[in-house]
């Protein structure tokens, strides 16, 4: 017996926004979903977030390793197989969020699954 694997994606405007900047192709994104497709709970829970987990992850063009690439930031709605991905920070840029950006984000976490969830 062949398990369903299926969410849904949603990209919310800062994270298309920060993947522009940083140069992803579509390679990216199709091996970005298909990681996350098969393990949705892969990336740790940040804490002070209601539940947003930080996926490391290195675009095919980045020659820097897991370590080198990027954080990306996204919500797992599992009841509505749905995958929501937030935002991400270039591992140049930031080691991780603050955490203000982490209070922040949990207000707006907490607001999707309002949203999705009741």
């Amino acid at each position: 017996m062949m398990m369903q694997l299926s969410r849904e994606f949603v990209y919310v405007d800062e994270f298309d926004s920060r993947t522009k900047k940083l140069g992803f192709t579509s390679a990216d994104y199709y091996n970005m979903e298909q990681i996350l497709l098969l393990e949705p709970k892969k990336g740790a829970v940040m804490p002070y977030t209601n539940g947003l987990r930080k996926l490391r992850y290195s675009p095919t063009h980045s020659n820097a390793g897991k370590s080198g690439g990027c954080r990306i930031f996204y919500v797992d709605i599992e009841s509505h197989h749905l995958i929501i991905l937030v935002t991400l920070i270039n591992k140049r840029e930031a080691d991780n969020l603050s955490d203000a950006e982490c209070m922040y984000l949990g207000k707006f976490v907490s607001k999707l699954k309002e949203l999705y969830i009741g």
